[in-house]
């Protein structure tokens, strides 16, 4: 997979996660606690390692806009 491609693709994961969370997040009341804990944590977990993934994909960036070496 091309490196712009598996970007997306990771990005669209992360996003659709994140939006997930915040919707279950909220309506946690309304949602019985056992699809809540199943529905809320996995997507948790999947969030979590798309944002690896997303700083894994983007280190080299990371490197040079946040960890500069000293001259």
């Amino acid at each position: 997979m091309k490196r712009n491609s598996a970007l997306k693709a990771i990005n669209l994961i992360a996003a659709a996660m994140l939006l997930n969370q915040i919707v279950t997040g909220l309506a946690n009341e309304s949602i019985p606690y056992e699809t809540f804990g199943l529905v809320h944590g996995l997507a948790g977990l999947v969030f979590a390692a798309a944002a690896i993934a997303h700083l894994i994909r983007n280190w080299n960036w990371v490197k040079t806009s946040y960890i500069r070496k000293a001259k």
